[in-house]
């Protein structure tokens, strides 16, 4: 059910289609909860994961943008195209000039979506805290549609995703009573 939720977040980012390879993103939040689930599960401490999610991040991410560059020159030359087009970005924005390349916004949306996703599957596994694993999420996709309401079909996302939390409340409830219900 997280995985799904987190998912519905992903595809509301996408179905905004602000900018390309927005699509990225879905990949980037399924790779951050199955992290953060396997680090929930996991004995490490809390502080170790947290190292360990932001080593695989900057492990995977990167390789993953690369998937915006084309696919006919080596790694290294991919690799070093994004890092130089996201420096320019970075430069442009410090400049206070618009930012005009795609990659600044998959960049920025794919750090926080992964830090959203990890930190939800960490939570949710190892301390079963709802609020921990949903609210952030939920923060994110209020401010998808706050800033994206031109389309009036699109408020279903915003219902699915409701009624995803609904569901993983429930069944979070459910197994946190079912021994006593079992016993009366």
């Amino acid at each position: 059910l997280l995985f799904l939720l987190l998912e519905t977040l992903a595809s509301r980012l996408v179905s905004t289609s602000w900018t390309p390879f927005l699509y990225l993103i879905q990949l980037f939040v399924s790779q951050g909860i199955v992290i953060g689930l396997i680090l929930g599960y996991s004995q490490f401490k809390p502080g170790t994961a947290r190292w360990l999610s932001l080593f695989y991040m900057l492990l995977l991410l990167p390789l993953q943008w690369t998937l915006v560059i084309d696919q006919r020159v080596s790694l290294e030359e991919q690799l070093a195209s994004v890092w130089g087009r996201l420096y320019f970005s970075v430069s442009e924005l410090i400049a206070q000039r618009p930012v005009d390349d795609p990659i600044f916004f998959v960049t920025v949306m794919s750090i926080a979506f992964w830090i959203v996703s990890s930190s939800a599957g960490f939570s949710l596994t190892r301390y079963q805290n709802y609020l921990r694993a949903v609210i952030p999420s939920a923060i994110g996709i209020l401010v998808i549609q706050h800033y994206d309401n031109i389309v009036a079909e699109r408020i279903w996302w915003l219902g699915f995703f409701t009624l995803l939390a609904l569901f993983l409340l429930g069944r979070l409830y459910f197994l946190q009573n079912r021994v006593s219900w079992q016993a009366r």
